[in-house]
């Protein structure tokens, strides 16, 4: 197995072997993914793929039911789409606000941007 990995086999059209890290692949994607709150149930995936696709290229996007609300995770295709959302809390998808967060953002972080909510409603048109 040693001889697999540390050269190529020629007669395998250069086929070579690489250690298996499952661990490493998830904390790659955890890198890669928003996790989008406030979802109402009426926007669909593919409205949240069409907002987010303003920011990169989305591999992923899983969504799961969270009360009255979904919770959507949004995987981009690399990192560095996830730069801009260091400083963006909020993203506007179909007029509704949806909060966003990295996650490998720490539970502080996290807390930090839910500190704080302002509701409008029954406003007229």
């Amino acid at each position: 197995m040693e001889k697999a990995i540390a050269a190529p086999i020629t007669s395998l059209h250069d086929l070579q072997f690489h250690a298996h890290d499952p661990s490493a692949k998830k904390a790659d994607e955890q890198l890669r993914t928003l996790v989008v709150t406030d979802i109402p149930l009426f926007v669909t995936d593919d409205q949240l793929r069409g907002t987010f696709s303003r920011y990169g290229i989305v591999t992923h996007c899983r969504t799961r039911l969270s009360k009255l609300y979904r919770t959507a995770y949004i995987v981009f295709d690399s990192a560095t789409a996830m730069t801009q959302f260091e400083t963006t809390w909020a993203v506007l998808c179909t007029s509704h606000c949806l909060r966003v967060c990295p996650a490998s953002h720490s539970s502080e972080q996290r807390a930090l941007r839910r500190a704080h909510v302002a509701l409008l409603a029954g406003l007229p048109r």
